[in-house]
Formats: structure tokens, C-alpha cells, sequence
């Protein structure tokens, strides 16, 4: 059976499936390069826009003396509605 690879059939399915799988972990790669490179430093902060977009997640961890640790978790499911 000839393919439009011009091989046969097993081998033809075997490169486009490596290719696919490489293709992948390419795009893969790219996208965590991506999210590091636009991650939330002091020099980075765009606390706005962030916001706005849905991107933003604050965890603050609280501690008392007399009644333990308690942590409050801020953030808005992006799309979702907000009144100010």
C-alpha cells in the first residue's frame, strides 16, 4: 500500500506519529517558556491586567498567637461577572 509519503504504509504512520508526538513537546515546551517568561515578579507586576484577565491568584496566610493559621485565597473564575 503506497501512502502519500511515497513509502509504505507502517512506516509512513510510524514517522507521522513521531512527528505528531514531536510536534507536541514542542508546543508544550513552548507554552511553559511562555507562562515563566510572563510570570508575576516585582519587575513584571501588572497586577491589572492580570486581574482583569483572569490570571491573578493571591494566597495570604494569616497566623494569631492565640487562634491559630488561617489562609484567605483571592481570585476571580476568568469570565465570570464582577460588580465593584
Amino acid at each position: 500500500m503506497m501512502t502519500r509519503f511515497g513509502g509504505k504504509g507502517d512506516v509512513s504512520l510510524k514517522k507521522t506519529r513521531r512527528i505528531k508526538r514531536h510536534n507536541h513537546v514542542v508546543d508544550f515546551l513552548s507554552y511553559l517558556f511562555k507562562e515563566f517568561d510572563d510570570r508575576l515578579t516585582l519587575d513584571n507586576l501588572r497586577l491589572s491586567e492580570r486581574d482583569m484577565k483572569g490570571e491573578l491568584h493571591i494566597l495570604v496566610n494569616f497566623r494569631f498567637r492565640q487562634y491559630g493559621d488561617y489562609a484567605a485565597d483571592f481570585w476571580i473564575k476568568k469570565g465570570s461577572a464582577r460588580r465593584l
